[in-house]
């Protein structure tokens, strides 16, 4: 995983459809040095068409969180969320250089 040159790039990961916990003991493996380079999580489930095949669990997303957590990754959840999370409990996280200044105020 390599990281642009250029400032104003993002690198992000979307987990969308979220299907499983892309983290847990028997998934994906992911290198500490590459965690730092990620910049954004986007969670959402599946809409449309498929959208009662696959439902995310809480526990699904467990290691994304984590994850984020630890390494100080903003977390945004689309509106796809809101039935399996709640809305209090959703997470709208932008990273600090894609908020705009008159968001700040």
């Amino acid at each position: 995983m390599k990281k642009s040159n250029n400032s104003k790039s993002k690198l992000f990961i979307s987990f969308e459809p979220l299907l499983n916990d892309p983290f847990e003991p028997n998934g994906t493996k992911i290198h500490e040095e590459d965690i730092k380079k990620i910049d954004w999580f986007i969670i959402g489930a599946e809409t449309g068409y498929g959208a009662d095949k696959v439902i995310p669990t809480t526990k699904m997303m467990e290691g994304i969180l984590i994850l984020a957590d630890i390494f100080n990754i903003p977390v945004f959840m689309k509106d796809s969320m809101i039935p399996i999370v709640g809305e209090y409990y959703m997470r709208r996280e932008f990273p600090k250089e894609l908020i705009h200044k008159w968001c700040m105020q």
